[in-house]
């Protein structure tokens, strides 16, 4: 009998995963005993915690962040430019504001390598600019017909809420859309221009405001 993830079962769970036999005492027993990995775990997202919030600045790199948009922006282009063409919609403007986003990014920690870190002001000017690079990307109108989802670059699958999707306004709007469907290519627009609005923004963020 296999109570855990087992890959020759060919399944994309273990065999109990939201079965009414999915129990404490299952757990407890035979698939953690002792809450050892549970514990671990815990331990792990704890210390994860205590280390942004122990940081002078918060430990987040926009430059990474640059790196995945442009990954999902390339995906996106490779499913649907072909047919966007027919509609004359383009990825000019999403690729204008991810160039943006980019060299912000890059100027943004170059300069965060020589700022004076016994600069309190300083400090706290870098570190409302990188939660504001976040917040940047929240729409506050949400996703179409998912107005609690307001993440324009990530957010669960319409189609599948195991899965997530990069720019899924985008996404959605795509999906199984004909030639013929004009009123859809309207929405397909507006989520275009809404996720070049929300990069720019998020480069906007990052701007030069020092004291």
């Amino acid at each position: 009998m296999i109570y855990t993830y087992d890959s020759r079962l060919n399944i994309s769970s273990y065999p109990v995963y939201h079965s009414v036999y999915e129990t404490f005492y299952l757990v407890k027993e035979f698939i953690d005993p002792g809450f050892t990995a549970s514990l671990a775990i815990g331990t792990l997202w704890g210390e994860v915690a205590r280390d942004i919030a122990e940081s002078i600045i918060i430990p987040l790199d926009c430059r990474d962040y640059a790196n995945q948009l442009e990954d999902a922006i390339n995906g996106l282009k490779d499913l649907y430019e072909e047919d966007m063409a027919k509609q004359d919609i383009n990825f000019d403007a999403i690729y204008s504001a991810l160039q943006n986003f980019t060299t912000a990014a890059d100027n943004f920690h170059d300069d965060i390598t020589t700022m004076a870190l016994d600069n309190p002001l300083e400090i706290r000017r870098v570190n409302d600019q990188l939660m504001q690079v976040e917040r940047a990307f929240i729409d506050p109108l949400g996703l179409p017909d998912r107005k609690f989802l307001r993440h324009v670059v990530y957010a669960p699958s319409s189609k599948n809420y195991y899965a997530g999707s990069a720019f899924p306004g985008i996404i959605d709007a795509m999906y199984n859309i004909k030639e013929t469907d004009v009123e859809q290519w309207e929405v397909v627009k507006q989520q275009m221009a809404v996720a070049a609005f929300t990069i720019q923004s998020a480069a906007t963020t990052m701007m030069d405001i020092s004291l």
